[in-house]
């Protein structure tokens, strides 16, 4: 291994001290008075900017080796992120706009979809625009991701509704990733016939990480069905997730998917849903840090090395930013016109689950990063990040904007 130069051990340290800073301006932020830096702190980006700042000041010897072990750290949050989000379609719960909320979120997500291709299709066409190098099963997963940001901007105003527009947004990527990873593989030996099951169709691959999905649920469900603490049911959840993230990793499916199967599975097969959703609230959050530390990190170092398509940057980054704030405002004005049902009486309170769904489309474009070339892959991945901080932002600004009503003068 060849000694780090002065200059690279440099930029090493003054990372190191940028670090530093961001966790001082971390601290300093959650003091009354800091409203300007809370939208760029929470929840919990800072793991995000620390990743930048580390992987454009990683020492160049050593960042291989951590590149491989990061990736495997991203495929684990995949699966935990997916299992998370498959917790929310308990279907015991009684949900508010059963229909036409999932008629109208529904109609969003199509019309997401075809926003996508119109647009791949528009900027192709024109010469002065350029290529964004993305084929039909990229393209896939980009409106699965966009169908994500839909069903994350309806669950902004109705907290009760599952998230259909992910879970369409989650299929259409597993279709997606199995088409784009092209290489088949040997499912088990028949010496009968002596020849072995391949599968290489993107239908195979689908059918086999659904089956996969389920397995891992199944055991789950069985490995925490006579534990009640909270902590071991993260610990073994998180075993049962390694593995199954893992196979999938190793076979090109998606591990989101995967985990998301599982987490359906899971939640409506357990006799203790309370405490499983107890336990992914309480646990939630380090898989949301290690995501957004992961997704920065190799955001920093393909800025470093330079390989970034602006095009497909400006491109995917203005799609999620309309598409998200169009089912935004229709969202609004579907709670503003259309009336809320009342919850039945016996009802049990459910713990709210620490999920955010920017977080699915985060690993989405994290898993489409690592098949991409690495110039469209780091400028996806770029662009879902900053759409979302954009959005943020956005959010922010019009909370602090939004006029206050008066308190009644007694």
């Amino acid at each position: 291994m060849m000694a780090p130069e002065l200059m690279d051990l440099g930029r090493f340290g003054l990372g190191l001290v940028l670090i530093a800073g961001l966790r001082v301006l971390t601290q300093l932020a959650r003091r009354p008075g800091a409203e300007f830096w809370a939208p760029l702190m929470a929840p919990r980006l800072h793991y995000g900017l620390a990743g930048i700042i580390s992987g454009y000041t990683f020492l160049p010897q050593l960042a291989p080796a951590f590149a491989a072990l990061l990736s495997v750290v991203l495929v684990f949050c995949g699966g935990w992120v997916g299992l998370a989000a498959g917790c929310s379609f308990d279907l015991r719960r009684e949900y508010k706009h059963r229909f036409l909320g999932l008629l109208l979120e529904g109609g969003q997500a199509g019309l997401a979809m075809a926003a996508v291709l119109l647009a791949a299709y528009l900027v192709n066409k024109l010469p002065q625009a350029g290529s964004i190098y993305l084929s039909g099963a990229a393209l896939e997963v980009v409106c699965g991701i966009c169908m994500v940001g839909i069903s994350a901007a309806g669950a902004e105003q109705q907290a009760g509704r599952p998230p259909l527009a992910a879970l369409c947004g989650a299929l259409l990527a597993a279709l997606g990733v199995g088409q784009l990873h092209g290489e088949a593989f040997l499912l088990t030996s028949l010496e009968l016939a002596q020849r072995g099951l391949m599968v290489d169709s993107p239908v195979g691959k689908l059918f086999w990480s659904t089956l996969l999905g389920c397995f891992v649920g199944l055991l789950g469900d069985l490995v925490t069905r006579d534990q009640f603490n909270g902590w071991v049911i993260c610990y073994l959840l998180a075993g049962v997730v390694l593995l199954g993230g893992g196979i999938a990793a190793a076979l090109g499916l998606e591990p989101l998917w995967v985990g998301l199967l599982a987490g359906a599975w899971l939640i409506n097969a357990t006799l203790r849903r309370l405490d499983i959703l107890e336990a992914m609230s309480q646990s939630y959050s380090f898989a949301q840090s290690a995501l957004l530390f992961g997704c920065g990190w190799f955001l920093g170092e393909g800025v470093l090395a330079g390989g970034v398509s602006l095009r497909v940057f400006a491109w995917a980054a203005l799609l999620v930013v309309v598409l998200r704030l169009a089912a935004r405002l229709s969202s609004r004005l579907e709670v503003r016109y259309v009336p809320a049902e009342r919850p039945h009486r016996g009802q049990r309170p459910v713990p709210a689950g620490a999920i955010d769904l920017d977080d699915v489309g985060l690993a989405l474009a994290a898993s489409l990063m690592r098949i991409l070339p690495a110039e469209a892959g780091i400028a996806l991945l770029g662009a879902v990040a900053a759409g979302q901080l954009c959005l943020r932002l956005i959010g922010w600004w019009s909370r602090r904007l939004r006029p206050q009503t008066p308190a009644p003068v007694v």
